[in-house]
């Protein structure tokens, strides 16, 4: 995915149908279809925009020519918010070194639940800076022991809004349903969340004063 000045926006390296049927499996004459998707950063904004295919062989070398497909994709920004709504619950937290992302705060759909319940919980986050990383939220159901016993993990915003879309100063309002067990015993449990790299797992750094830095999560 390019940009009007030749930037290159988004890139998708995959095999060209599905990699049970690799290229060397294909019939003269026969056709294939494959799907490809590309991830559109928060920065980009144009209506010049263009995707460029390029054949690759196993070692990533090219084969021939590029080939820039005749429709350009206008790529209109999200609406940018940058003022907090009333939050029912303040709570100053931190993410990233240097910080990322802030959490200002949250709200919660109820504070009891019974086993095969929903309830929400929302998050207010505001980016910091623009984020280089597509991170995954996670919340956590933790009762004393440490056992987890329900989690809420994903893409920010309903998986609307991959972190490398965020803007700088941008909010975003994240509700997280959380489904209680039917297994789940009476009892206090801690909702513990953070952020976490989806290849690597590593968590992202956490400061403030509900936060637990050891684990990079907050309370």
């Amino acid at each position: 995915l390019i940009n009007g000045q030749g930037e290159m926006l988004s890139e998708t390296i995959t095999p060209l149908t599905r990699a049970s049927y690799p290229t060397s499996q294909w019939v003269k004459g026969a056709l294939a279809e494959g799907v490809i998707s590309l991830l559109i950063p928060g920065l980009a904004s144009s209506d010049d925009t263009y995707v460029e295919l390029s054949l690759l062989t196993s070692e990533g070398d090219p084969v021939g020519k590029p080939v820039r497909l005749a429709e350009n994709l206008l790529v209109e920004p999200w609406a940018l918010v940058t003022e907090l709504p009333p939050i029912t619950n303040p709570l100053q937290a931190n993410f990233g070194e240097p910080t990322l992302v802030e959490l200002p705060g949250y709200a919660l759909s109820a504070t009891t639940a019974q086993p095969g319940d929903t309830f929400d919980l929302t998050l207010y986050w505001q980016a910091q800076q623009p984020i280089s990383v597509n991170y995954l939220v996670f919340v956590h159901l933790v009762d004393a022991q440490e056992n987890v016993w329900g989690q809420a993990t994903g893409v920010p915003v309903n998986g609307s809004r991959p972190t490398l879309s965020w803007r700088m100063d941008e909010v975003l309002l994240d509700n997280r349903p959380l489904v209680i067990g039917s297994d789940v015993p009476p009892g206090q449990y801690n909702l513990w969340e953070g952020f976490f790299e989806p290849d690597s797992g590593l968590r992202l750094p956490v400061s403030g004063a509900a936060a637990d830095p050891a684990n990079g999560r907050v309370l």
